[in-house]
């Protein structure tokens, strides 16, 4: 090893071989931007930690195995004294296979699994960081028992209490249980993406202030997929068949239930009736990766339903999708139906890379509020009604308001984050 003094470990369910879903985004720009990240976090490069990425193992036939992606971050880790693993799982088939969503056993096996690899490295370093991601792991605490030398982070990318089904309910009693091991372990953290998560983690979850440290949902502006002009938009489009003669209509997140993609589509289908003469065209980006079969089917006899000429559907992973769309200049509308959230990254990059013209359409619940404060061109929508979506759209899409803001910058918070996470330490 390059450095036998301090060893920081990335451990998430997303980001380090796989790129499915939002936290997957906000760790592969982790390790993406790490050099600017150290900067930031005044980390002295005369001593920087090594650096070491752990996940769950996917196997390299998977289609959900980023080959790419696990090179880069193999490639850096080893610049600096450390590498990249994965921990051992029953079914490696696919991402979601791997994570287990609604098994506690299966949580339980991958925090078993990642701590013995953590105490592996741990052998060889005088102080170890640990920076924890996803719900699966947020009882990591329990299976370490090196407390003199192991200090955990767990980001709280989004909690079970602001959840309000059967998964949320299972994961409320697995965070409590790891929160509580963690106050009980002097120097462990447990970060908030939003101030709507903060309040949750203290009201809800009896977080001490002192044991929270913000890691704010931030876009990095410098990720070349953003670096796109109007003729790799219409590329990007094209590529994906969505119409060159409308004006669009956009969304896009995981393929779950919360995020309310079947209430779009049904409150798309109620604007069209009611207003027949709308020339736009709906775009959905809904990765289905991990997505329960039987909702993506679902979603899929929807789209049918209202036929080609009003909406494209995509259930793939992509990159510059989201890019190419918010650099369109036939970009009308962003629409959000999410039931549940901690932060929304898709709205960030909604509010950073569309036109100030853009409309913006949401369901209102404190955390996106939070997000659109301020802006004259969001537009709530307060049931969950495809009638009232309906007429919320029809009110944006008749706009002429503009409106903007600046969301948090993801290298100033992910180094501030970093600095919290390794002081005192």
């Amino acid at each position: 090893m390059a450095s036998r003094g301090h060893a920081v470990i990335v451990l998430a369910i997303d980001g380090v071989t796989t790129l499915e879903c939002g936290i997957g985004v906000a760790v592969s720009q982790y390790f993406k931007a790490y050099d600017a990240v150290l900067d930031a976090a005044e980390i002295p490069a005369t001593d920087p930690p090594s650096l070491f990425a752990i996940g769950p193992c996917v196997a390299e036939t998977s289609p959900d195995y980023r080959g790419d992606l696990a090179r880069e971050i193999s490639s850096l880790c080893h610049r600096t004294g450390g590498f990249l693993t994965t921990y051992p799982v029953a079914d490696d088939a696919s991402l979601k296979a791997a994570w287990g969503l609604a098994s506690p056993a299966k949580w339980e096996q991958a925090c078993v699994e990642s701590s013995a690899l953590i105490s592996g490295i741990a052998q060889h370093f005088e102080r170890v960081t640990v920076m924890v991601h996803g719900i699966m792991l947020a009882n990591l605490r329990s299976f370490i028992r090196e407390e003199h030398k192991i200090r955990l982070s767990f980001v709280a990318h989004s909690l079970g209490m602001a959840g309000n089904d059967k998964l949320a309910q299972q994961r409320v009693a697995w965070e409590t249980s790891g929160f509580g091991e963690m106050r009980r372990t002097p120097g462990d953290k447990i970060a908030y993406v939003s101030m709507f998560t903060r309040s949750l983690l203290a009201e809800s979850y009896g977080i001490p202030g002192e044991r929270l440290i913000p890691f704010l949902n931030g876009i990095w502006c410098d990720d070349p997929k953003y670096s796109t002009d109007g003729d790799h938009s219409r590329q990007v489009l094209d590529r994906y068949g969505i119409p060159a003669d409308r004006d669009l209509v956009f969304s896009w997140g995981r393929c779950v239930p919360s995020k309310g993609f079947d209430l779009i589509l049904d409150g798309w289908k109620e604007y069209r009736r009611q207003c027949p003469e709308g020339s736009e065209h709906l775009v959905l980006l809904m990765p289905s990766a991990v997505a329960p079969a039987d909702h993506a089917e679902e979603l899929r006899a929807r789209c049918e339903d209202l036929g080609s000429r009003s909406v494209t559907p995509v259930f793939e992973f992509s990159d510059d999708l989201p890019a190419a769309m918010l650099a369109s200049k036939r970009l009308r509308c962003v629409v959000f139906a999410s039931e549940f959230e901690s932060y929304m990254l898709t709205a960030a990059e909604a509010i950073k890379f569309s036109s100030p013209s853009v409309q913006h359409v949401y369901y209102d619940i404190p955390p996106v509020r939070e997000q659109y404060e301020g802006m004259p061109n969001a537009h709530a929508f307060t049931d969950r009604t495809p009638s009232d979506l309906a007429k919320t759209l029809e009110l944006a899409l008749n706009c002429g308001a503009s409106g903007t803001k600046e969301p948090p910058s993801f290298v100033v918070e992910a180094g501030r984050f970093t600095k919290s996470c390794l002081t005192g330490i």
